[in-house]
This record gives C-alpha cells, structure tokens and sequence, in this order.
C-alpha cells in the first residue's frame, strides 16, 4: 500500500469531507486589468480587503482573515469560512484552494489543487479556471507533467501532520488523462 506524508499541519482534513466548502460563484471571472487597480489593505479589526489605488476608496470591505495581492491572471487569494479561496477584482468567490504548508497550493506545471464541495480534488489554471475537474479523492501537485491520483483514498493523521493512503494509486497527465506511469 503507497502512502504520502503531506507536510501540511491538518491542512488536507477536507478530503472526503462533503461540505467542506461552498460553491464557488458562477460569475467568477479574474481579469487583470480591473485587478491591477486594487491595493490590499488590512482593517483596524485586523481583516483585509482592496482600495482602488489611485483614489484610496474601499472596492472590496475588509472581510477576509487572510488575502494576498492581486496575482498577473486577476486573481487573489482570501481566507473565507475557514478555506483559502480564490477572488476576482469584483469580490466574487472561485474555487476552495487546496491549503498546502499554511497556504493555498502554489501553481505547479501551471496548475494547482482545488477541493470541490464533495471533498474530491481536481486543478484549476493561475485564472483559477477549472481545467481538470475534481474527481479524485486526492491529488499530488504536478511534477515534469505528471500528478499522482487516487480514488478511495484514506487521511491517516500522523501527529501534527497527515498521510493519505490508497490501495490504488494513478498517473494523470496536465490534461486530467489518465496515463501509464
């Protein structure tokens, strides 16, 4: 049986957790050019959000435990309800992040995990695009074009951190392919 340390404090506990996260909104959409107009700012109450830049006025309130800056494809990502998520420029909500050391999953072959609300793993684009639907029961990030999936898979916690273990592991390609390893 193959297992994988996730060196994540608590952080995969969504997998195979129906619920875990919410919808992401259907009118999501980063665009770069209205996000490049925002400026995060931290609230008195410790909460971020974004001020237009040229003239200082709050464009998105300070609701958000954690944000980070705008990235080049239009997209921020916030803490909300506990999960990192994806925002665009006009407050909109995308898909939950998987969170890996702390934080949302960085982008690996161009791709990073996301969790759907059933708890199944799948990858979206720097857009946070869906490209690879969330079909798995986890995900390992891209590695030279290549992830690792599994079906029914388990989460074994391993002191502060956890191990998911399947008794069948797959290769997929940056297409979502299944392919021979």
């Amino acid at each position: 049986m193959l297992t994988l340390l996730l060196l994540v404090a608590g952080a995969c506990c969504t997998t195979g957790q129906p619920g875990a996260h919410t919808q992401p909104d259907p009118a999501f959409q980063a665009d770069a050019r209205a996000a490049e107009r925002l400026l995060l700012f931290e609230s008195e109450q410790g909460n971020y959000g974004f001020r237009d830049r040229s003239t200082g006025t709050v464009v998105i309130p300070a609701v958000y435990a954690m944000a980070t800056e705008f990235n080049s494809s239009g997209v921020s990502y916030v803490i909300r309800e506990r999960h990192w998520r994806c925002l665009d420029a006009s407050n909109r909500l995308g898909p939950a992040i998987f969170t890996f050391d702390n934080g949302p999953d960085p982008l690996a072959a161009g791709l990073q995990r996301y969790v759907d609300a059933r708890g199944r793993f799948g990858y979206v684009d720097a857009a946070c695009r869906v490209k690879i639907p969330a079909r798995f029961g986890f995900g390992e990030p891209f590695e030279n074009g290549q992830a690792r999936v599994c079906m029914d898979c388990r989460l074994v916690a391993d002191g502060e951190h956890h191990r998911v273990t399947s008794s069948q592991w797959f290769v997929i390609n940056v297409a979502g392919h299944f392919i021979e390893p």
